[in-house]
């Protein structure tokens, strides 16, 4: 398997996990676990998947919606979640030889130094969701939660 559908599944499964541990909290929950709450985590994902996309496909997802934080936490969910399917479609029209060259646009000071390739943006996103899944998986403990859906 080439890097670039290893990147895609590795999103597509931690999105997944994302999208089942938020859609599992009430608004409530949300808001009140500790710093970050999962409704911070959300809409930071929701931007980081933007940006992501832009670096590394050179397109930003299409703003339909209203900011984030306007919408109930049900919706604010389901954005997330098309946010993740908006990325893994558009890295759905790259190729194994896109990821050698260097981001489509410029990183911000603290993301990288250097010229990291499309490749590292992507590795480095994968290990920032997983980093956010473990807070989540904490958060949902705090609040007497299994650590994730399907896990006993």
């Amino acid at each position: 398997m080439d890097s670039l559908n290893a990147f895609r599944n590795l999103l597509r499964s931690h999105g997944e996990l994302m999208i089942a541990a938020l859609a599992e909290l009430d608004d409530h929950q949300a808001l009140s676990a500790p710093n970050p709450s999962a409704a911070w985590i959300a809409a930071h994902l929701h931007e980081c998947l933007s940006e992501v996309q832009a670096l590394v496909c050179g397109s930003r997802p299409t703003e339909d919606t209203p900011p984030l934080e306007d919408l109930v936490w049900l919706q604010q969910v389901q954005t997330l979640e098309q946010r993740c399917l908006d990325l893994n479609d558009a890295l759905s029209r790259l190729c194994e030889k896109d990821l050698d060259h260097e981001p489509a646009g410029g990183l911000e000071q603290d993301l990288g130094k250097g010229s990291p390739s499309r490749r590292e943006v992507l590795a480095g996103h994968v290990g920032h969701m997983g980093w956010h899944l473990g807070q989540l998986a904490r958060i949902r403990s705090q609040l007497g939660l299994t650590a994730m859906p399907g896990w006993s």
